[in-house]
């Protein structure tokens, strides 16, 4: 969570009538690396014993797509949304007068 890998979100379409952005981020990320969250994990250190050049270039693409990631979260979160008029009541069409038929000559 703090690196920004697993971020935390809330979506709730209820606020937009309010004005307010429906997207509520709960972890802003940032705040470790993803490196050493990697580090901290068993499946990611064996890769680190195995290959360190390979777990390298993972964590620097691993933390790019991250920030990313977060990046585009942090821009949805921010937008404001246009409050939403309650639906107004449909007005009855005007009644049109039915046309007359015209006189037959003659009759």
């Amino acid at each position: 969570m703090d690196s920004g890998l697993w971020p935390l979100y809330r979506y709730d379409p209820r606020r937009v009538a309010a004005g307010e952005p429906p997207l509520l981020l709960d972890a802003h990320g940032g705040k470790a690396s993803v490196r050493e969250y990697m580090q901290n994990e068993t499946r990611f250190r064996m890769v680190e014993k195995l290959d360190a050049d390979r777990f390298r270039r993972l964590a620097i693409a691993a933390q790019t797509a991250a920030k990313r990631r977060m990046a585009t979260y942090e821009h949805m979160a921010a937008l404001r949304m246009p409050r939403e008029e309650p639906p107004r009541a449909a007005e009855p069409a005007p009644v049109q007068p039915a046309p007359q038929p015209e006189p037959v000559a003659g009759a």
